[in-house]
């Protein structure tokens, strides 16, 4: 149900509504108790979105996601919305170049993309009114201005161009130069010129690399890398750890 490859089954197109449509702009309409403007967020019945009368609880993503730009109606039973799409994560395509941390080679969610996570996106489409299920309460989430709290709602940070399949830049953490997934757990260095959040796994990498180097440097040997595979770790069969839950976070940050 991938939307760069199919219309919503409630799309309705554009030319149509220039022709039928008078125009008028209406700023909001109201369906079945609910007040739709402009602006707003919406969750859209798509083709997984079980039936009315399905005694299966739908989850939010039976539903798409869109953010209403305008609405517009020929009559009071015309009415219709232009509106911009907003992707889940595991809906977006694959990349044309090949990214490190997609999750899988066949689609477009990255390592960093959160449970509640949303993706705007530049495709527009109009849709029957009829076809909302409800409005959605979706926030932004800028990292620079609102802190790296971990979000329990939907939330987007992120841009995808339909015409390139780019995502827009968004912050950098760690030394791996790479993203915050808020749901899992980052560690920040608390010395004063650092202050950066780490992944768990690049923590860990550094912390035992620096301590393989230490131990070479004590015994007077050096570190033989002919042969070795440059994704082995050289501490590989030597040594491995992982963080103290319980110990001060600087306590292990202070052997790097």
């Amino acid at each position: 149900m991938a939307k760069v490859k199919k219309q919503s089954p409630a799309a309705v197109s554009l030319k149509r509504i220039k022709d039928e449509m008078e125009d008028v702009d209406y700023a909001k309409d109201s369906i079945v108790g609910d007040t739709y403007g402009n602006d707003c967020f919406v969750y859209v019945r798509s083709t997984t979105t079980p039936a009315e009368n399905d005694t299966q609880e739908p989850s939010m993503k039976n539903f798409w996601i869109a953010r209403v730009l305008q609405v517009r109606a020929k009559d009071a039973s015309h009415v219709y919305a232009l509106v911009a799409w907003m992707y889940w994560p595991d809906e977006l395509p694959k990349p044309k170049k090949p990214s490190a941390d997609q999750v899988n080679k066949a689609g477009g969610k990255r390592t960093y993309h959160g449970a509640y996570e949303l993706v705007a996106s530049n495709y527009l489409e109009v849709v029957d009114v009829l076809s909302f299920a409800g409005k959605a309460d979706v926030q932004q989430w800028d990292e620079d201005e609102d802190g790296d709290q971990i979000r329990s709602q939907l939330y987007w940070r992120q841009t995808f161009s339909r015409e390139t399949h780019a995502l827009s830049p968004i912050r950098e953490h760690c030394i791996c130069k790479g993203h915050y997934n808020p749901d899992v757990p980052m560690y920040i260095c608390d010395n004063a010129e650092c202050k950066i959040w780490l992944h768990k796994q690049c923590l860990i990498d550094h912390t035992l690399t620096k301590e393989f180097e230490k131990i070479n440097l004590a015994s007077g040997s050096t570190s033989n890398s002919k042969g070795r595979s440059t994704k082995t770790k050289p501490y590989a069969g030597v040594l491995s750890g992982k963080p103290e839950e319980r110990a001060p976070t600087k306590d292990l940050l202070s052997k790097m």
